[in-house]
């Protein structure tokens, strides 16, 4: 079994986006495999608006906290059925039962339509 892989994302909770790197202001891409564990690490920052400054962005706070990390179980294998729902940490809302095989552009119109999400793409791809 391979280590985890470790996801770092960093957000602008002022913007409620996620951007690349803390000096990357593109969005960040996120490439998922087959028999992995993900851990998942995302960094607080917030714009920098200063002409004179070469620092595209500064270390934030979410709410008292600047950074945090969650973990996602193996994959050991594509699912062949089911359903699944998504919900944002702390929010009550989630979206409708998702089918196991949804389509890249049906998971984000789902993840869209959840008030605490906003402009989210999503891509497939086959890592094999």
């Amino acid at each position: 079994m391979s280590a985890a892989r470790l996801f770092h994302l960093w957000c602008l909770p002022d913007q409620q986006r996620a951007v690349a790197g803390p000096q990357d202001s593109a969005r960040p891409e996120l490439v998922f495999f087959e028999q992995n564990t993900y851990r998942l690490r995302l960094h607080a920052l917030a714009q920098n608006d200063a002409a004179s400054s070469l620092t595209r962005f500064l270390p934030s706070t979410f709410s008292g906290f600047e950074s945090f990390e969650a973990a996602l179980g193996l994959l050991d294998a594509k699912p062949e059925s089911g359903a699944w729902k998504m919900r944002v940490v702390g929010e009550v809302e989630q979206t409708a039962a998702l089918a196991f095989d949804i389509a890249p552009g049906a998971l984000a119109t789902a993840l869209n339509a959840l008030a605490a999400v906003a402009d989210v793409e999503v891509t497939a791809g086959n890592a094999s």
